[in-house]
């Protein structure tokens, strides 16, 4: 079993911090592929540079990038040159600080015993749905949560990164719903579901 990561990459400052752990997993992973996705051109050269200095690790894979669009518009094109029989994919974001040593292997390892799921997802901190999840199974505390009885998730900027919410149907949905904690049913969520509070 081939194991190839990926990460939608452009934003230097970040990737800058997520390459020594890449590097350090290269006996789980046999090559990454930066999908550039940004128009910065010294982002851009930086992931070029890293490419030229790990040629035998390191690849960059090029699309027509839209400013106009947001990078998850942008993203979509990557995946359909990403679905090789015999290869597990592992997709970062560019903007991983930290990661356990052997979070890679344990993935990896998850998947191949586990091929039945789509998407196979590692817990993630600093993202809003895995923060309402994380509430909701009590891990992270609901101090800072709406007073309104009805609300799943924190007020934003508590538990909860803005950016994803607002990007997202869920912000769309607690807007309307005049509730700026996140969605006013915990059925707006297609994931809550699989979360217990211990």
């Amino acid at each position: 079993m081939r194991v190839v990561s990926v990460t939608p990459a452009g934003r230097r400052r970040y990737i800058e911090i997520l390459v020594p752990h890449l590097l350090s997993q290269r006996h789980v992973i046999d090559e990454h592929h930066w999908w550039l996705n940004t128009n910065v051109a010294e982002d851009i050269a930086y992931i070029h540079q890293l490419c030229a200095e790990h040629p035998d690790f390191f690849r960059v894979c090029v699309k027509p990038f839209d400013a106009s669009k947001t990078h998850g518009e942008n993203i979509w094109k990557f995946f359909i040159d990403f679905a090789q029989p015999g290869t597990v994919y592992v997709r970062f974001d560019d903007d991983i600080v930290w990661m356990a040593d052997d979070a890679v292997e344990r993935i990896v390892r998850f998947r191949t015993e586990h091929p039945q799921p789509l998407l196979v997802l590692g817990n993630i901190v600093n993202n809003s749905n895995c923060s309402a999840a994380h509430q909701q199974a009590g891990l992270i505390s609901k101090q800072h949560a709406s007073r309104n009885p009805n609300a799943w998730i924190g007020s934003v900027g508590a538990a909860v990164d803005s950016r994803g919410w607002r990007m997202s149907r869920f912000w769309r949905t607690s807007r309307q719903g005049g509730n700026r904690g996140g969605p006013t049913s915990r059925s707006h969520w297609p994931v809550a579901s699989g979360f217990r509070s211990t």
